[in-house]
């Protein structure tokens, strides 16, 4: 009796175009842990693509550099099998657009809470998820914060509403559709509301 053989999977692969306005489709992804992802320079200019460093997650890709317009494209394999990480476009000797979002399995984008001149601070800000994606915030104080949402709307389920000293914070995904949902920070540093705090913004998947 013949061994059936046994074919590897071919993960399919996400496309990412990139329009005239420098603005992608999707802005942001969802990708399978080993899904490539597909950058298509649209433009009408050569590009650099920077990814920004998402600590402590790991580097899922290395910088694009010098995309030629009109069609070309790159491709790159995720580095890690979970994570997440914003990245923006610049036209070579122009203007930078974004920040824009991939997330590669459970992610999540971290947010690193810090405590600087009367006020809680975010890093980065604006961050950026996918709809659908994930989101924890690392708090590199050793006082706790209070998250407040403009208008009451917290947009993750669990709610996201404390982040606690330095350990312990978990990651919350993201229940909206897409939109920018402004938060503070409030600690007993300073207990004042809005002491500091920074925007969440969801696109498009």
């Amino acid at each position: 009796m013949a061994t059936a053989r046994i074919m590897p999977k071919i993960e399919s692969v996400e496309v990412i175009t990139i329009d005239s306005t420098f603005t992608p489709s999707p802005q942001g992804v969802i990708l399978s842990s080993g899904t490539p992802v597909e950058f298509v320079n649209n433009s009408g200019a050569t590009i650099n693509i920077t990814f920004n460093a998402n600590a402590p997650g790991p580097k899922l890709f290395d910088n694009i550099t010098n995309l030629l317009n009109q069609n070309t494209s790159a491709q790159q394999q995720p580095q890690a099998v979970n994570g997440s990480v914003n990245y923006t476009i610049t036209a070579v000797g122009g203007s930078t657009y974004g920040p824009f979002a991939i997330q590669v399995g459970g992610g999540p984008l971290y947010v690193q809470i810090t405590y600087t001149a009367g006020a809680g601070f975010s890093t980065p800000d604006p961050a950026v998820i996918p709809v659908g994606g994930t989101l924890e915030m690392v708090n590199l104080d050793p006082h706790s914060y209070g998250v407040g949402w403009g208008g009451g709307n917290n947009p993750f389920s669990p709610a996201l509403n404390q982040v606690g000293r330095a350990a312990g914070n978990s990651a919350h995904t993201s229940n909206v559709g897409a939109g920018t949902y402004t938060y503070t920070l409030t600690t007993d540093h300073n207990p004042a509301a809005g002491s500091g705090g920074g925007k969440i913004k969801v696109v498009s998947s």
